[in-house]
């Protein structure tokens, strides 16, 4: 049987570890070029969502509670998808594949070891029965299979849609985890995780303003940066690890933010910031919640400009993509700690928001066509391979 066509029109699906919604992209794969026709970004259900988050913070890993969810969230998936089609008036015959990515619960590279593995759940199977539409999904494993890290994925995407002949670029994504791609001018590429990027911002509004992210970064800029504080946070031994490195929710979690805050002396320090919130925990207790956002911000920007000092020398351009992409002061202290201006992915004609559901898009595309990867200088994966399993309508 023929690989399935270069050219047509795939769905990508992407549920990130911010878990603010799902990422329903259509996107056309045509003449070696990769393009958006629309986007859906679908609610996820509020009892789902908590239910994903406690699979990933190890309070309800239980087999029952895992495998409900990875039902329950193939059926927002196809729900997506079922409403995105209705509104560009498309049949499911129409899409020639869905990449779909799933949710993360748990990520464990461990150096490529015999130990390493990584779970993503949203049932495939679940969503060709409910799309009636070939589903591409389980990127991962396959990279911690042949050594890998199992991650990041998208720099392969990014080399694809964004390298230039003519200037040495960088490609960064602030999800709720950071990723930088080196994109070189000789179609060289290095890819890695750098840190969080919005993840420990994110659960920190949430604790003290009830809101899902810092809007533009203005609770962070109205807070000043806690210097000790940096100094601890910047202190975290994977920081300083080479690549290929990946990580996630399970080290840089609450649990992790607490740890450091802990290990402050308890003193006044001089702050703009308001009043303590009564319900601080004791670690932070004379520590204003605007400086610790303040000082997050910073450790965002300055992990992912450190990681590119150390090992993307000489990036002419910069572009970010992801959630953070749209946190004005997080760009500009980036653009700060680089020297250069910092721009979104939108001047390269994929939308910051969209670039991740099109990996998945142009993943599965290549799946179908058999084309083997090679991701050495992204995961460290030993082997050129074919990614992604495919499940047939």
């Amino acid at each position: 049987m023929n690989p399935a066509p270069l050219e047509g029109l795939y769905i990508g699906l992407m549920s990130g570890t911010s878990l603010n919604s799902i990422d329903c992209g259509l996107f056309e794969i045509e003449n070696n070029h990769i393009s958006q026709r629309a986007g859906l970004e679908y609610p996820l259900n509020r009892d789902l969502r908590s239910s994903l988050l406690d699979l990933c913070e190890a309070r309800a890993d239980l087999l029952h509670h895992l495998a409900l969810a990875d039902r329950q969230l193939a059926l927002s998936f196809a729900e997506a998808v079922r409403h995105l089609l209705e509104q560009q008036n498309l049949k499911p015959s129409e899409i020639i594949a869905i990449g779909s990515h799933g949710q993360t619960v748990r990520h464990s590279p461990d150096n490529g070891s015999a130990s390493s593995y990584t779970v993503q759940i949203g049932d495939p199977n679940t969503i060709v029965a409910e799309t009636g539409i070939t589903t591409v999904a389980d990127f991962r494993r396959r990279d911690i299979a042949l050594g890998g890290q199992g991650a990041p994925l998208a720099p392969a995407f990014h080399q694809f849609a964004f390298a230039s002949p003519e200037s040495e670029r960088g490609i960064i994504n602030i999800g709720g985890m950071a990723n930088v791609s080196c994109l070189k001018k000789d179609g060289g590429i290095l890819g890695f995780d750098t840190g969080p990027g919005n993840v420990l911002m994110d659960a920190w509004i949430g604790l003290h303003k009830k809101a899902a992210f810092d809007k533009n970064g203005e609770w962070a800029a109205s807070g000043t940066v806690i210097p000790q504080v940096l100094e601890t946070l910047l202190a975290e031994p994977w920081l300083a690890s080479p690549p290929p490195k990946s990580t996630g929710r399970e080290l840089f979690g609450m649990a992790w933010l607490e740890t450091q805050l802990a290990k402050q002396q308890t003193m006044p320090h001089q702050t703009k910031s308001h009043q303590t919130k009564p319900h601080q925990t004791k670690s932070h207790q004379n520590m204003p919640p605007a400086d610790i956002m303040a000082t997050l911000l910073r450790f965002t920007a300055q992990t992912i400009a450190q990681h590119c000092a150390q090992y993307c020398p000489g990036l002419e351009e910069v572009f970010v993509c992801g959630g953070g992409a749209h946190n004005r002061v997080l760009c500009e202290q980036l653009s700060e700690q680089l020297n250069l201006p910092v721009s979104t992915t939108e001047i390269l004609g994929i939308e910051p928001d969209w670039v991740e559901a099109a990996t998945f898009a142009w993943l599965a595309n290549q799946a179908l066509m058999k084309n083997k990867l090679n991701w050495s200088n992204i995961t460290g994966a030993g082997t050129p391979a074919v990614y992604g399993g495919i499940y047939h309508a």
